[in-house]
């Protein structure tokens, strides 16, 4: 049964070589990345993390799902973990903690661009509560969503960013 599908073999053993083609181009996106001065990709838990940035649907996402950590040194709350998920439901409840310095966060790691990698509901529901208002977020929320094919945010962030 080695190439099953299931819920912790998410397409199956006999697609070895598109998991390390999945792997590999991760690995070379996040070499060796840094935050506030330091490499965010130190502990597990900052690996997994940054994996849930992956599209939906692939190896990495799927199995970083499963592997849920808090605390790590991404500095990422409650309301980053709800919208890298895409849990709208999750977001609205948590709208109230997004921190007055925002400015601070590194743009690609903000909870605005981690939506907008995961599709348009969370981004509108964070854009309508005035959560990421700078140009500088949009501008990474736009590049988040188009990495991850999502046309319908990469054009609700283009009219929102030309208006």
């Amino acid at each position: 049964t080695g190439g099953e599908v299931t819920p912790t073999n998410p397409g199956g053993a006999g697609d070895a070589p598109a998991r390390m083609e999945e792997v590999s181009t991760f690995l070379l996106r996040h070499e060796k990345k840094w935050m506030r001065g330091r490499c965010i990709t130190q502990t597990a838990n900052g690996w997994v993390k940054l994996c849930l940035r992956e599209p939906e649907g692939g190896w990495l996402c799927t199995a970083a799902r499963r592997t849920m950590m808090c605390n790590c040194e991404l500095g990422w709350g409650p309301l980053h973990m709800a919208a890298v998920l895409g849990d709208a439901t999750k977001v609205r409840e948590l709208m109230g903690g997004w921190p007055e310095d925002a400015a601070s966060f590194d743009k690609s790691l903000s909870p605005l661009a981690l939506a907008a990698g995961k599709g348009l509901e969370c981004v509108k529901l964070l854009l309508e509560e005035g959560k990421g208002e700078s140009r500088t977020f949009y501008r990474a929320a736009l590049k988040a969503a188009s990495r991850n094919g999502h046309l319908e945010t990469v054009k609700y962030l283009i009219e929102i960013m030309e208006a």
